[in-house]
């Protein structure tokens, strides 16, 4: 009983925070605590719920409502033994449940206004409401037994309906998947077929696909090794002109110098092991191991000599363009042996990096005595021979291209 009027009363509070005066779901939410109330036997409580709803119920004319409302007031009355307030709601109870054809209620004021009046030894009165009690529910019986067969009946009718309604789809269903199957084992049979066409045509394609895979990854892994291996032959260049250079400052007595060449030297020889192992790095990395070769070139050369870099990409182009490893070292060294070794006073290297529609374009400059000069001297001192170096480039490049698939051009 405490859950119920304690959910009843959240209700009826929740019904008034979102509904106006009036609503149905506020009179029912007071006609429900009433008959909490009533149960409760605190029936001054029952009485303001009821009042409420009946106050309610005028404002837009529910007549269940006041119905109920007048029934809950008559209880409430009785409960205060206020036996003549008890009668006259009764009394209007009833004539609301007339007037608005409400048979069950009407019935059930009946039988409450009969019992009272035989608590108050008003028989006569008793005995009236009670033949009216039993006549309107008799009354009611009849009706609810002739709806029942009636409602029996039609249902009866229904359900043959849809019995001679099943038996005609039955039958009707039963030819339809007749042919469906047949068309379903036409098509098992042609899709089977196209099935095992289409599996032998990608069997097919793929072991020709598998073939050729095999065949170029072969041919790539032939093509790399040779890179590697051409990679490999040009360490030994670096360390004989590094060893040449170290050599010509020890003839100097210039220790300190040697130091800081021999620290950069090998700084330059791990990159190079480093490098020579890969196919490709980042051109940032490229110009880090030229700035190594060049910083004891300068030594060497002292002061006369100096090597600009620039670029005109910005620092995550630089770091995500990729290029062969250790390409442009051997460039490099060609245009200070040939270009600025014979020249006197300032000797100056510049390695330009641009882009020239959408392609990388390095371009290595210096001051030197330029070429024809250098075949001269070349010439007079009978040195015809080409730079390993470059002709390992020129061969390396060409392979670069083809396996790599990279455009790439001196």
């Amino acid at each position: 009983m405490d859950s119920a009027l304690k959910y009843i009363s959240k209700a009826h509070n929740r019904a008034k925070l979102i509904g106006p005066y009036g609503t149905k779901e506020r009179c029912f939410g007071d006609l429900n605590l009433a008959k909490i109330f009533i149960k409760r036997k605190n029936f001054e409580a029952a009485l303001l719920n009821a009042s409420n709803a009946i106050k309610q119920s005028m404002v837009n004319n529910y007549a269940d409502v006041k119905c109920y409302g007048y029934y809950r007031a008559a209880m409430a009355f009785e409960g205060l033994q206020r036996y003549d307030s008890a009668f006259h709601y009764f009394d209007l109870a009833l004539k609301q449940a007339q007037n608005n054809d409400l048979k069950n209620v009407e019935a059930n004021i009946l039988r409450s206004k009969a019992y009272l009046a035989l608590e108050l030894d008003q028989f006569e009165e008793a005995a009236n409401s009670l033949e009216e009690y039993s006549r309107k529910q008799a009354l009611q019986t009849k009706r609810n037994q002739s709806a029942s067969v009636s409602y029996l009946v039609e249902r009866a009718k229904e359900a043959q309906q849809k019995i001679s309604e099943l038996e005609k789809n039955q039958i009707k269903t039963q030819e339809q998947l007749k042919q469906r199957n047949l068309w379903i084992f036409i098509a098992i049979i042609l899709f089977a077929l196209f099935a095992i066409g289409i599996l032998l045509f990608f069997w097919n394609q793929r072991r020709t696909l598998r073939q050729r895979f095999e065949a170029e990854k072969i041919e790539k892994e032939l093509m790399q090794s040779l890179i590697r291996t051409i990679n490999s032959q040009m360490n030994p260049h670096f360390v004989f002109n590094a060893l040449n250079s170290v050599q010509d400052l020890i003839l100097q007595k210039d220790i300190r110098n040697s130091n800081i060449y021999l620290g950069k030297f090998a700084d330059l020889m791990r990159q190079t092991l480093d490098y020579s192992q890969k196919n490709t790095i980042s051109l940032n990395q490229e110009l880090d191991t030229i700035k190594l070769y060049l910083e004891p070139e300068k030594l060497r050369f002292g002061e006369e000599f100096s090597f600009e870099i620039s670029s005109t990409l910005d620092a995550e182009e630089l770091q995500n363009k990729s290029i062969p490893s250790l390409l442009l070292q051997p460039y490099i060294e060609n245009a200070i042996k040939h270009g600025l070794l014979h020249k006197t006073g300032d000797k100056k290297l510049t390695i330009n990096i641009t882009k020239v529609n959408n392609k990388l374009q390095i371009a290595i400059l210096d001051n030197g005595i330029g070429r024809e000069q250098s075949k001269v001297i070349n010439a007079r001192r009978e040195q015809n021979h080409t730079s390993f170096a470059m002709k390992a480039n020129e061969q390396r490049l060409k392979l670069v291209k083809e396996s790599l698939d990279i455009d790439i051009s001196l």
